[in-house]
């Protein structure tokens, strides 16, 4: 198992420091739109002895996927940009929440809509082929977006894509407000790519008062030998001393990975 932390290269250092595996920066570190990526973004990750070997916050809200106003150009413009250079900071995953891009409009067609994805990601799984990079559809809350919120929606949709470039995410926080049973990753387990996970409890770096179940989430991980990347994503800024924090909670983390039987 690789364990990694979501943050931008302002965190990297103390990521480093705590153990972690890799990085899991958002996409618009990149910068895309922009003609190189930023220097202090680069040169952080050129001193690194880990990579960012996944990103998240994939496509920005201003650049619609689905519904009336989709600009396909400007799209496959942003998705080449953002895998080119992400591959260069070693890329080998990219998340795909991005609910703002991919909230269907109201009074738009799902079917209209679900056909838009379906092409969006074979554009995607095109352009992320030659840098041998994944796509990880992530289920969203529904309070965040109205479009794939199960790790079955999120599976039906990249076995509609049908190629290998598309996969599945799980994150644990969203699928507790959702209520996805997590033993329907058993019948997803051949597309999961990713996982994220909230910080956990972990009392002795005054961090507590989680609701959502890791040990139950690592089980039905482990029932399925999943064995990629966890990273932790703090939705909830439960980090308040992340330099000092961040170790004690990936030690508290590989410790319910283990018991997790």
């Amino acid at each position: 198992m690789r364990w990694g932390c979501c943050g931008d290269h302002q965190r990297l250092r103390a990521t480093v420091e705590a153990g972690y595996d890799y990085a899991e920066p958002p996409t618009r570190m990149l910068a895309p739109a922009e003609e190189n990526i930023p220097a202090d973004v680069e040169n952080a990750f050129k001193a690194c002895p880990i990579t960012a070997e996944a990103f998240n916050v994939f496509v920005p809200g201003t650049l619609p996927v689905v519904g009336p106003d989709v600009d396909s150009e400007a799209l496959r413009a942003h998705v080449s940009i953002s895998a080119e250079r992400a591959a260069t900071l070693g890329a080998k995953t990219i998340v795909f929440g991005s609910g703002g891009a991919r909230g269907i409009p109201d009074g738009f067609g799902r079917t209209t809509a679900t056909d838009q994805m379906i092409a969006f990601l074979a554009t995607v799984a095109d352009l992320f082929e030659p840098h041998g990079i994944t796509l990880a559809i992530e289920p969203l809350p529904r309070r965040s977006c109205n479009f794939i919120h199960t790790v079955t929606e999120a599976a039906n949709v990249a076995r509609e894509v049908g190629r290998p470039e598309i996969r599945i995410l799980t994150d644990l926080s969203h699928a507790h407000a959702n209520g996805d049973p997590f033993e329907d990753l058993a019948t997803a387990a051949d597309l999961l790519a990713h996982v994220h996970v909230p910080v956990p409890d972990v009392p002795d770096c005054s961090i507590g008062g989680s609701e959502v179940p890791h040990d139950e989430l690592f089980r039905a991980l482990r029932s399925v030998s999943y064995d990629r990347r966890i990273s932790i994503e703090d939705h909830g800024k439960r980090f308040t001393d992340f330099p000092a924090q961040a170790a004690p909670v990936l030690r508290r983390l590989k410790t319910l990975w283990e018991e997790a039987v």
